[in-house]
């Protein structure tokens, strides 16, 4: 709590500078990630990472939604907002 009370502001988005941190937090459940096949499928193999429902996006730049194995039901919105930007 901030003086008087209040709470501090949320921080709605990190800005990360790695691709090993990206997976990482993933991984660590702050977030979603978009991945590489090659790197984030045998994360999902382990268990430590799940692709989201439905079928891989597939682009020329061949990305991956992945998030932790548990199930985030807010993550559908967002699912179908990268599906939808990639398309175009």
């Amino acid at each position: 709590m901030l003086p008087g009370g209040d709470a501090p502001p949320l921080c709605r988005s990190v800005t990360l500078n790695s691709y090993a941190l990206v997976t990482h937090a993933a991984i660590m459940g702050q977030g979603v990630a978009l991945g590489w096949a090659p790197f984030v499928d045998p994360m999902i193999e382990s268990g430590q990472l799940a692709a989201l429902d439905g079928a891989p996006v597939v682009t020329s730049n061949a990305y991956l939604l992945a998030t932790r194995a548990a199930s985030i039901p807010a993550i559908g919105g967002f699912r179908q907002w990268v599906i939808d930007e990639s398309a175009g």
